[in-house]
């Protein structure tokens, strides 16, 4: 697609959509932003038709939200379908990339690293409804990419709603309360500018490529690994006074997941730049820049 593409991100107010929407902007693609306030419902029909492809990033749940409120996974379940849907039979069908979950929908009685061929299961709420969105991505015969995402973290990542691991311990160093560790799972954390590019590529790539994608760091960190990387990178002040909570883990982590990403470096030239030392460090410079302001 060229450069000059018009790009529909749902999801655009959220820490993913931020990020993908600014390096869309950046690369001179139109971005048309879906939010909560601006359904993708809601977008001019002609701005939709005119659309080369869109980014589906809203969501309702969080792995733990889902399990408490399976609700709100069939709604989110029944938006996609319903944009589906809407796509058929449309003179112009734009390409749909969809953000799914390579940290919850592997099955866990293989040993990691994951390809995108490596079995899946459902073993969570949120697993099964991310599964339940590929299902209909593939079934309804339209032009779509789906992305099997790590965990992304980075700045603009909401500290005090605990999204994620590394923005949870953040909070609560500058709190200046308790680190909870919840035993010692392995993951792939990949920063946030390395998976918009990714979405970005995606959405954007001239050919329409591999139906899925690993999107990750390519490496697993343990909890303890990772929670050293972050107390060394915190300021002084901070650290010396950290006090931590080693706790069982919780039923719905996994116990090791990490991602083969070689694909989406053979199919859309993807590749993560940014290491976790790197990446936990200006997260740390960016949450210390909203704390003095």
């Amino acid at each position: 697609m060229p450069s000059n593409s018009t790009v529909i991100v749902n999801g655009a107010n959220g820490f993913l959509g931020q990020a993908v929407a600014q390096v869309l902007t950046a690369q001179g693609c139109r971005v048309i932003e879906a939010t909560r306030t601006r359904p993708i419902f809601a977008i001019a029909a002609q701005d939709l038709a005119q659309a080369d492809s869109v980014v589906w990033l809203a969501s309702r749940v969080s792995p733990k939200l889902a399990e408490q409120r399976p609700e709100l996974c069939a709604n989110d379940l029944e938006d996609f379908r319903d944009y589906l849907e809407r796509l058929q039979g449309r003179p112009k069908q734009p390409r749909t990339v969809l953000a799914s979950s390579g940290g919850t929908v592997y099955d866990p009685s293989r040993p990691p690293p994951y390809q995108e061929q490596s079995p899946v299961v459902s073993s969570s709420a949120y697993s099964q409804l991310k599964l339940d969105q590929e299902q209909l991505a593939s079934a309804s015969g339209l032009p779509t990419t789906v992305l099997r995402l790590s965990n992304p973290y980075g700045p603009r990542q909401r500290l005090d709603r605990g999204q994620g691991v590394i923005a949870h311990w953040l909070d609560s160093l500058l709190r200046h309360q308790p680190i909870l560790v919840h035993g010692n799972s392995v993951r792939d954390y990949v920063f946030i500018d390395d998976t918009a590019n990714a979405l970005a590529r995606a959405a954007t790539s001239p050919e329409l490529g591999p139906a899925i994608l690993n999107i990750g760091s390519g490496k697993g960190t343990s909890l303890e690994d990772l929670l050293s990387v972050v107390i060394e990178t915190a300021p002084e002040k901070i650290s010396e006074t950290a006090t931590i909570e080693r706790l069982t883990p919780r039923t719905f982590d996994r116990d090791s997941v990490w991602l083969d990403v070689s694909l989406a470096s053979t199919s859309i030239g993807w590749v993560p730049e940014v290491s976790l030392n790197a990446g936990v460090s200006t997260m740390w410079r960016h949450a210390l820049a909203k704390t003095i302001s």
